[in-house]
């Protein structure tokens, strides 16, 4: 994928997604984005599946590693207020 192919998937990211990852990049699992979120399960692993593919990640792991290396994520602390 070319870098500015790369740039603009990332600056697609929504809000939400950017709330997950911060959840995700503190370790938290589904079911706790989900309730400090209000959303469901399902939805949360729609959002990631959703981070996955704009990060090119094939795993949460990746997709939260490549997250903090370029700053994309809303930390945890201003997402669950």
């Amino acid at each position: 994928m070319s870098a500015i192919r790369r740039r603009a998937r990332l600056a697609s990211l929504t809000r939400r997604e950017l709330e997950v990852l911060g959840l995700l990049l503190e370790g938290w699992t589904n079911d706790q984005i989900a309730a400090a979120l209000t959303i469901g399960k399902r939805t949360v692993v729609v959002h990631l599946e959703h981070v996955m593919r704009k990060l090119d990640a094939a795993t949460r792991t990746m997709a939260a590693m490549r997250a903090r290396r370029r700053g994309l994520f809303i930390p945890a602390e201003l997402s669950t207020g």
